[in-house]
């Protein structure tokens, strides 16, 4: 008995030891979707363990923004793939059947899927969770019920009948790129990316009434919204919470090159604090499209993708102040002729993700790479290595 006690613990400290380092998961987008699984190591390099099917259907490298040309960030969207804060949960989005698969991690790393729900809109493309009522919200790119709602009980997935709508009496085919939860709890924001322009003749940046907040109620249900005019750029694409100050979060505009912190009040109005541009010399103040953010362990910089241009730019966050810090991170050369706003080739980085041990993950939709870095002093970033991903259709990326 006592060896065999000893063999059991012998077992379970190798496999504790083993996945010491925590995981990476990536959301193909694929037309048969998958989540790609990684082993993370100590030097912050990366071990693919298994590719698992989502059981739903993705876009594959069909953009709908820009008519079904094939192409990189088909979801146009933030938080393509979420965790659960206690590591345990994992949702995904099935842009391609509009439907949300759940799955639950086990002490290897690996998701088990648990169930794929409907969510009857159109393009879900942006997951957030309400921890304390154990809700999901899924976003969809186009409305008019842009936001749909799901209960997560018992390893089971429910969706509330009503949605909710980012539209005004003004405002009509609104285009919504991020949802996200507030550190509280107590509202969602979600960010319009794009209107409809009043002659119908196609879309433009949004300009006013581009930040949408909703008080969240106790058992997750959504109050009626409010409206606000973030005045400091166009196409709000996505935000991220801070620790540098309660309710502070920073938000990034697509369109404008710039970064901007805002503090959302316990009244659900929102205060801007501070604004940073980013460098686009280069590009002759043409789009950036700075999309996607990732933080340091303490929050003191974000490190923002371009997809525009092929790399990463830091900005310092210190207090209630953002300014920029470096240009030219973790740039990968495009390796084919995609353009995005800026008009030259791009290698279209996409999603990324930072672990709480100063490690950093981005996607390159373009070509089809996977990039793992070390965070290094000043908001700098060191190169690990480069992994193969599918090209375009790969959007959504997460870990722990």
């Amino acid at each position: 008995m006592k060896t065999k006690l000893v063999y059991t613990f012998t077992l379970l400290a190798f496999a504790s030891s083993a996945y010491a380092n925590g995981f990476v998961y990536v959301h193909t987008n694929e037309i048969d979707n998958k989540i790609i699984v990684y082993k993370k190591n100590g030097d912050g390099s990366l071990t693919e363990l298994k590719r698992i099917p989502t059981s739903g259907k993705g876009v594959g490298e069909t953009r709908p923004l820009h008519n079904g040309k094939p192409g990189p960030d088909p979801l146009a969207s933030g938080d393509a793939l979420i965790m659960a804060k206690n590591s345990k949960f994992l949702f995904a989005p099935n842009a391609g059947d509009n439907s949300v698969s759940a799955f639950k991690i086990g002490t290897d790393g690996m998701p088990t899927l648990l169930d794929r729900e409907a969510s009857n809109g159109d393009i879900v493309n942006t997951l957030a969770y309400h921890e304390a009522s154990n809700t999901l919200y899924v976003g969809h790119l186009r409305g008019p019920q842009h936001i749909k709602v799901m209960d997560f009980k018992n390893d089971d997935l429910v969706l509330r009948k009503n949605g909710h709508s980012l539209e005004t009496e003004k405002l009509k085919g609104r285009l919504q790129s991020h949802v996200l939860v507030s550190p509280k709890g107590d509202y969602l924001l979600s960010n319009v990316l794009a209107d409809q322009k009043p002659d119908g003749s196609g879309i433009h940046g949004s300009e006013e009434e581009n930040l949408v907040v909703f008080p969240i109620g106790k058992d997750g249900s959504l109050a009626t919204p409010h409206f606000h005019t973030l005045k400091a750029g166009k196409e709000p694409f996505s935000s991220i919470f801070v620790k540098t100050g309660e309710n502070m979060f920073l938000t990034l505009f697509s369109e404008s090159n710039n970064v901007t912190l805002h503090q959302l009040g316990s009244d659900g109005k929102v205060t801007q604090l501070s604004d940073a541009k980013g460098d686009d010399s280069k590009v002759k103040g043409k789009p950036l499209e700075y999309c996607w953010v990732a933080l340091t362990p303490d929050h003191s910089h974000a490190y923002v993708t371009s997809f525009g241009t092929s790399d990463v730019a830091s900005f310092r966050i210190d207090g209630s102040k953002v300014s920029y810090a470096k240009g030219g991170l973790a740039k990968v050369p495009p390796g084919n002729d995609f353009k995005a706003g800026a008009g030259i080739p791009t290698s279209a980085p996409v999603d990324s993700w930072g672990s709480d041990d100063g490690y950093f993950y981005q996607l390159y939709g373009a070509i089809g790479k996977l990039g793992a870095y070390k965070m290094t002093k000043g908001g700098g970033l060191k190169k690990i290595a480069l992994y193969d991903v599918p090209v375009n259709s790969i959007q959504g990326i997460t870990g722990y």
